[in-house]
């Protein structure tokens, strides 16, 4: 029994775990609605309509010789 919209009632919960998304990411969805209600299909076509907008990474771009922070001026 939980507390759903307002109302306590059994309730039925899914869970779905796309690993390495990005190749660091791990992303959850908990689905959680009441019990008696098939949401299976609604869950599904959400999901496999879901696109994953993460990308790989963030890397520091290479050094170059040009690179870096300027040298201050000479004070002499």
């Amino acid at each position: 029994m939980e507390d759903f919209g307002g109302r306590t009632g059994p309730v039925e919960s899914l869970l779905y775990i796309h690993c390495y998304v990005g190749d660091i990411w791990t992303i959850k969805f908990r689905i959680t609605y009441p019990a008696g209600f098939d949401a299976r299909p609604l869950v599904d076509r959400h999901l496999n309509d879901l696109r994953l907008t993460i990308r790989g990474p963030n890397k520091a771009p290479l050094q170059t010789p040009t690179s870096g922070t300027p040298a201050a001026p000479d004070s002499r």
